[in-house]
């Protein structure tokens, strides 16, 4: 049986003795978790990072800043579909952020590496995201809703882990390549917000993607495996989201240039994925390490909603992530 998304008045006392899933954005502090000084709590256990994309039939982005404790790192990446270029900026920082630094959607981020600067910053009614570089800039104001949901989940030997995640969100963006200025608009954001500690050692498959129905509705899909107890598993139909149970995700290696199948232990859903490109690194800081390939590309298949079978189809990413951290 598929655990029901819940108001988030449920949340009581500890956050690891109230996993599920939750209506809108929570907040909560982990100073009492995290303690202070270099071998913390805070600097080794506590990971957090905002990771947000647009999805067009032209373009496809990726910007992502990391607070993983003893290591900062930022990228951002855009690929135009129609020609296969592809252009992608990234920094790895030692503590790159201070010992005080509380993540959250309410306070500003904020990597700088040379010329390069990845910057968030909440604002009244959205979410500003830039990233400056010498190659490439992307501007984009992304406006949140009430529609988004927030997961706290076990995490083996460690508190709990925390995430947030909204599909379709309007977004604004300015697009500067060299002279040239390229705006583009429409319900083609998404956004991921993960705070908490992870196991130390931690594997995850993701699917993340945006797309319409069969009959022209907005649709949306949030998916993991192998993490998070399959609790952020969420489709939008409509901007409203519904749960789904744990998933699957069948493919011969590697990710990024083979199809992906991916179904939930509920029978409701059936997807294909097709690859048409990457983002992937790999990082070794001797206590931290990390094996990361995004691949991004098309998805089509069906959904029984309410059951009634619905075909789906859109564009997104795929993920496999090891990380030892």
């Amino acid at each position: 049986m598929t655990e029901a998304i819940k108001p988030l008045s449920d949340v009581m006392g500890s956050l690891s003795e109230n996993y599920g899933r939750y209506y809108g954005l929570l907040e909560f502090q982990t100073a009492q978790l995290d303690g202070s000084g270099l071998f913390s709590t805070r600097r080794f256990s506590r990971k957090a990072w905002i990771f947000s994309g647009l999805v067009t039939e032209k373009y496809i982005t990726g910007f992502a800043i990391v607070d993983a404790g003893v290591v900062a790192t930022a990228f951002c990446y855009i690929q135009d579909r129609t020609t296969g270029e592809y252009l992608e900026e990234k920094a790895v920082k030692p503590y790159g952020f201070v010992e005080e630094f509380t993540p959250t959607l309410k306070n500003s981020w904020k990597i700088q590496d040379g010329r390069k600067i990845w910057k968030f910053d909440p604002q009244v009614d959205s979410y500003k995201f830039e990233y400056l570089g010498k190659d490439f800039s992307l501007h984009f104001n992304m406006k949140d809703n009430e529609n988004g949901i927030s997961t706290i989940a076990p995490s083996e030997g460690r508190p709990f882990h925390f995430t947030y995640k909204n599909m379709n969100l309007n977004s604004d963006v300015v697009l500067s390549l060299g002279n040239k200025e390229i705006k583009f608009n429409g319900n083609i954001g998404v956004i991921d917000f993960s705070k908490g500690y992870p196991p130390r050692e931690t594997f995850w498959n993701w699917a993340s993607f945006v797309g319409i129905t069969g009959s022209g509705k907005e649709f949306a899909l949030n998916a993991t495996a192998i993490f998070n107890d399959g609790l952020e598993n969420i489709y939008w139909l409509d901007k409203k989201p519904y749960p789904l149970g744990k998933a699957t995700f069948s493919y011969e290696k590697p990710i990024s240039e083979n199809t992906t199948l991916i179904k939930d232990d509920s029978g409701l859903l059936s997807l294909e994925f097709l690859p048409e490109g990457k983002r992937s690194e790999k990082l070794d800081a001797l206590i931290l390490k990390s094996n990361f390939t995004q691949a991004f590309g098309k998805f089509k298949g069906k959904i029984i909603h309410m059951g009634e079978e619905i075909l789906v189809s859109g564009s997104g990413l795929v993920e496999e992530h090891y990380a030892l951290w």
